[in-house]
């Protein structure tokens, strides 16, 4: 009777694990809170909380930019807008930048150290 209950509580927090995952949550991290907690309740938190995922056909709002006619949300690289039909320019997509961070200087920091932006 209790190697069962056991086996049920582990495989409904591995349940649980896989639909963090789905939701873009941390899948192994969901899985040690609903076994000690209970992957019933570990499951309802999960579905109160909103999805990290981001949906496949949905495009960013930084590929999105509005139409000069009918100022509706169309793609960046559109040259028609697909409300109106009025022919637009296309823009550029936006480049992301990229941002480097020297875990060192912060680390020292965090323990105290004077940052004076020069490397040593």
């Amino acid at each position: 009777m209790e190697f069962t209950f056991f086996m049920f509580w582990l495989v409904f927090s591995v349940v649980v694990a896989v639909g963090a995952a789905g939701r873009g949550r941390h899948g192994p991290g969901w899985f040690l809170l609903s076994m000690v907690i209970s992957p019933l309740l570990a499951f309802l938190l999960l579905m109160m909380l909103p999805s990290r995922s981001k949906s496949a056909g949905a495009p960013e709002t930084q590929e999105l930019r509005k139409c000069p006619e009918c100022a509706e949300l169309i793609l960046r690289e559109a040259k028609k807008c697909k409300h109106c039909g009025s022919a637009v320019e296309p823009v550029a997509p936006v480049k992301e930048a990229s941002v480097t961070y020297d875990v060192g200087k912060a680390f020292g920091r965090a323990l105290g150290g004077e940052s004076t932006g020069k490397e040593p």
